[in-house]
């Protein structure tokens, strides 16, 4: 046992590290990954093999595929560039992080805009075998995935400068969603609608957006970012270039 203990302890500190980050990030996304299942769980559970469950399968997907896909792209480039800014001075990653916010909340606002007004036409082209009540549920779902779009955008920028900060959580703050959208299915009256299924998306998602931004406010010295639309920072040809544009 000493000598394992010993072993152990001669592993470089980096390597540490990243086994740690990575221990971490496993047992977040079990975490997480547990949770969205018993939401599946108690929405089976409530309103069994029903049209609102078809409606709600069907606006969660088209409406955030886009947005999730924005943000797995987003991170991979922007993470590098947050990370080389901690050994910016304060004005200067201050800056970048208020344009950077700044830009996303208004493409957010775009793109739920877009998600909104274009859904007849996706519904149209992809929900042809969808029934007209179920076209309807959808519709009134999107006053909730709507918003959800531009929330996705918004709460990635957070999660990105928390793992430029080598913290894991955002991880685990991914089931918030999924536990708001649990509590408000199983505390509702009655399932005869999609009333439970869009307040609860909406909350959770909500209340994850702005706690990942607090946690990243704290990782970045209390620093929280107002928004500001300008393009002044010297990093953006950096992002831009990584990003291809």
């Amino acid at each position: 046992m000493k000598a394992l203990v010993r072993k152990l302890g001669s592993i470089h500190p980096d390597h540490q590290r990243i086994f740690k980050g990575a221990f971490r990030v496993a047992v977040f996304l079990l975490l997480g990954k547990a949770a969205g299942a018993i939401k599946e769980m108690a929405v089976a559970y409530r309103y069994g093999v029903s049209d609102a469950v078809d409606a709600y399968q069907f606006t969660m997907t088209m409406a955030t595929w886009l947005p999730v896909t924005i943000v797995g792209v987003l991170s991979v480039v922007l993470i590098p560039v947050l990370v080389r800014l901690r050994r910016a001075d304060a004005a200067e990653r201050n800056l970048f992080i208020r344009e950077l916010q700044g830009w996303v909340a208004a493409a957010g606002i775009a793109l739920a805009l877009l998600t909104w007004f274009a859904w007849p036409q996706v519904v149209g082209v992809l929900g042809q075998g969808l029934s007209a009540r179920v076209s309807d549920m959808t519709g009134q779902l999107l006053a909730a995935f709507a918003p959800v779009s531009a929330l996705l955008l918004v709460a990635g920028i957070s999660a990105a400068r928390l793992r430029a900060q080598e913290r894991h959580v955002n991880t685990l703050l991914d089931s918030v969603p999924a536990v708001a959208t649990l509590a408000w299915v199983m505390l509702a009256a009655s399932a005869d609608g999609v009333g439970p299924l869009l307040w609860g998306t909406l909350v959770g998602y909500a209340i994850q957006t702005v706690w990942l931004a607090w946690l990243a406010a704290r990782a970045d010295g209390g620093f929280w970012g107002a928004p500001r639309l300008t393009l002044q920072s010297p990093h953006w040809p950096e992002l831009l270039g990584a990003a291809g544009v």
